[in-house]
């Protein structure tokens, strides 16, 4: 046996050693001489020596074994993971969902000063592009063994084409009603369109809006989000607005993603105390999640400088920050969420999974939407790779890979899978920018969760047995 190549391990306030495997999600705490045996086991020593076996370890070690700490000497993980990136990426995936991102309009209300659209005025989908274009779904589901589809509404602001939305909802609902295929969608917008019959409608068939994101803008929206005929009203009003109607009809399913610039001078405390008040303002509790992104420009036709672009360092200390903060002020310990097994970085790195704009051209990334370079064909031929084959943008895609980059050595490699190829492509494939968040607050986030879990069953067992070490569920070795 040999310690895997994705063990972290840290030191708690307790001198305890919290051990995570971010191949497996697995996480243990141990201490005192169990403590010692694991930290030799990790250093690599031989599993089986007479002190070890003195130690009566053996069971700790097939414990470790059995969580992926430990794993046999021939095993490959970094070619395991390929392998199954490979297979993922190429091949149906086992779930047999089928994404397709639509851009009913590249229009949009607003001129948000970081968009990544290259095309925002006209470009309203035809009904002669929105008949293709489902005449083409139709092709491919017919003859993909697909079980369930997702569409992903965008733009552009996608609510300013709600009639071409509801006519190709009605139609793939209908069609996977027929063939008992599984229908959803999701719809990323601003929120200034949203009015409260509209919510209602979304919220249920032929829409099945399971997802909705919103943006804030905290404390600048008006500046960095304004209207874009600039007709002197208030584009947060209007956003809050859409909010509350969504939050009355669709409740469980909002996403509100807070941009937050990079401003020297910002501090954590104020970005989670305007969260906080906003939340108190709009009676917003538990049916509405909060996340914060970084505003990175992903291409040049954002009218940004680069003293926008945050270092991924600092941004996630910042945003850690930020979320103990909100914890702070809802009275409760700082629980972040830890990042789990990725198999492929995106829904979009899925070979089968495209996007399509509102003239009908074919991409792999959303970002690309309006990009002329970036299109990989069009719904004039029928989805999928022979229709493809002719684009430089199509193969570039098809030949990233992370394990071709420094990822291939990184521990955080089964959490982000290299993260977002768009990013890679802009940034470069080295470029620390584009690094998943967590892998820079790793130790801090594991070492909340163990505390977070042992306090929840300190407390759950504390009145059942009266004892001062129950066992945790983190496997803690606390007597």
């Amino acid at each position: 046996m040999k310690p895997s190549q994705y063990n972290c391990s840290w030191e708690n306030e307790k001198q305890e050693l919290v051990i995570h495997n971010t191949y497996t999600g697995a996480m243990e705490i141990v201490s005192g001489a169990v403590r010692e045996v694991v930290s030799s086991l990790f250093s690599g020593e031989r599993l089986f020596t007479s002190d070890l076996v003195q130690l009566h370890t053996i069971g700790l070690a097939m414990r470790l074994y059995s969580a992926g700490f430990l794993v046999d000497d021939e095993r490959d993980e970094c070619g395991e993971m390929q392998a199954d990136y490979l297979r993922n990426k190429f091949g149906l995936p086992d779930h047999k969902k089928w994404d397709i991102a639509i851009a009913p309009t590249m229009a949009c209300n607003f001129d948000c000063t970081y968009c990544y659209a290259a095309v925002k005025r006209g470009a309203i989908m035809s009904r002669e592009v929105e008949a293709r274009l489902t005449e083409r779904i139709f092709e491919y589901l017919d003859s993909s063994g697909v079980k369930a589809v997702n569409t992903n509404w965008i733009g552009g602001e996608p609510l300013m084409n709600v009639p071409a939305m509801r006519r190709i909802s009605e139609k793939l609902y209908t069609y996977c009603g027929e063939k008992k295929m599984q229908f959803t969608a999701s719809l990323i917008t601003n929120g200034s369109l949203m009015t409260e019959e509209l919510a209602g409608e979304l919220a249920y068939p032929p829409f099945n809006i399971q997802y909705l994101q919103i943006t804030v803008d905290a404390f600048w929206h008006d500046q960095s989000r304004p209207f874009r005929h600039r007709n002197g009203k208030s584009s947060l009003e209007a956003t809050l607005l859409g909010l509350r109607n969504a939050v009355k009809h669709m409740p469980g399913r909002i996403w509100v993603r807070v941009n937050i610039p990079y401003q020297p001078d910002l501090t954590p405390a104020q970005v989670s105390q305007y969260i906080s008040k906003l939340k108190r303002d709009m009676g917003i509790t538990n049916q509405v999640s909060f996340y914060l992104a970084a505003v990175q420009p992903a291409t040049d036709n954002a009218r940004l400088g680069d003293v926008s672009k945050w270092p991924a360092a600092e941004y996630a200390r910042f945003q850690r920050a930020v979320e103990e903060g909100l914890a702070h002020d809802c009275g409760t310990m700082h629980t972040p969420g830890m990042p789990f097994r990725s198999r492929v970085p995106c829904a979009y790195e899925y070979k089968e999974n495209v996007c399509v704009d509102s003239a009908g051209y074919v991409y792999k990334c959303w970002h690309h939407l309006g990009v002329p370079e970036r299109i990989i064909g069009s719904i004039s031929k029928p989805f999928g790779h022979d229709s493809y084959s002719g684009s430089t943008a199509y193969h570039k895609w098809l030949a990233w890979s992370p394990f071709d980059t420094k990822c291939k050595s990184c521990k955080s490699l089964p959490n982000c899978m290299g993260f977002c190829y768009d990013y890679a492509f802009e940034l470069g494939k080295d470029d620390e920018g584009r690094c998943l968040r967590k892998k820079f607050t790793m130790r801090e986030d594991c070492l909340d969760q163990v505390e977070a879990v042992l306090q929840q069953r300190l407390v759950a067992q504390l009145g059942a047995t009266g004892c001062e070490g129950a066992c945790t569920g983190v496997n803690c070795d606390r007597k």
